[in-house]
């Protein structure tokens, strides 16, 4: 009797910490993406894994950040105030807890002057090209591109996080840096 209560036990004890940490990661990534909407770039940026930093600095970082969403060509903004985040399972690799999170990602990309045919063909394809799976359809009313797609952020709670989570943005053509940063074992384990 005693031996099933012990393992009722461990295994209700187990339960509530996993729920406990998912429930977390939901809440982070739900801050992430309400940092992303309002323009919080400081707010992002303490969100990323410390890894991340190993190849960009902090304030590299945000200035990148500051000029992909505004610049003197164009402004992007999200469109979506809030979006269903769909989780993994959360998997211990290397003594690490990992979590692949997708969403739908709808962004707005509002050009300050207004372009030709032949530019916004050029645009276009560009933003196909560095990933063919959005949909892309210009408003020529608000002289936008209103792009469409999913992301991926791949969430990490190690011992260089305080096993806090922390966030990588998951993008197929910096397969080889999001490797380095994480390790194969881990892209392999998410289907990445």
């Amino acid at each position: 009797m005693k031996k099933k209560l012990l393992v009722l036990f461990f295994l209700t004890v187990t339960s509530l910490g996993f729920s406990q940490t998912l429930d977390q990661l939901k809440t982070d990534v739900k801050l992430f993406y309400e940092a992303q909407y309002n323009m919080d770039f400081e707010k992002i940026v303490s969100y990323m894994h410390p890894n991340v930093f190993e190849t960009i600095t902090k304030e590299e970082l945000l200035f990148v950040l500051e000029q992909s969403y505004q610049n003197e060509q164009f402004r992007i903004r999200l469109v979506l105030p809030q979006v269903p985040f769909t989780f993994s399972e959360i998997k211990e690799i290397e003594g690490k807890k990992v979590c692949k999170v997708e969403y739908p990602q709808t962004v707005r990309m509002i050009l300050e002057n207004p372009i030709s045919e032949d530019e916004k063909t050029v645009i276009e394809q560009a933003i196909l090209a560095s990933k063919p799976s959005l949909k892309v359809r210009f408003e020529k009313d608000r002289n936008a591109f209103y792009i469409e797609g999913v992301e991926i952020l791949i969430a990490i709670a190690d011992t260089s996080t305080q096993n806090t989570w922390k966030l990588i943005l998951y993008d197929q053509s910096q397969q080889q840096e999001i490797t380095t940063i994480l390790g194969e074992n881990v892209i392999n384990a998410l289907g990445l």
